[in-house]
């Protein structure tokens, strides 16, 4: 699989989501890996990372969270989008 993306739904600006969602992203990310859908090595993006900066996105506590998740990688997105090496989120 070349990629993959995955939403929250809500609004995330002041808040992340709860850990049910949370625990639920990692138990699909973990079916993924250990299946070999997704590589082991994948990069995580945030939306904002692969779309124009002034895209609004209500995901501000939940990107900085992110920023703190194994495999959070603000790659050069030029060089390295999401469509080849990555697993999308937000």
């Amino acid at each position: 699989m070349c990629c993959a993306a995955v939403a929250f739904i809500g609004d995330y600006s002041q808040r992340v989501p709860d850990a049910v969602a949370i625990r639920a992203f990692e138990a699909l990310v973990a079916y993924g890996v250990l299946h070999g859908y997704i590589k082991a090595n994948y990069i995580l993006y945030g939306h904002r990372d692969v779309q124009a900066k002034s895209w609004p996105s209500p995901g501000d506590a939940l990107y900085s969270a992110m920023q703190t998740w194994p495999h959070f990688g603000q790659q050069d997105t030029q060089r390295a989008p999401m469509g080849e090496k990555g697993l999308g989120l937000l």
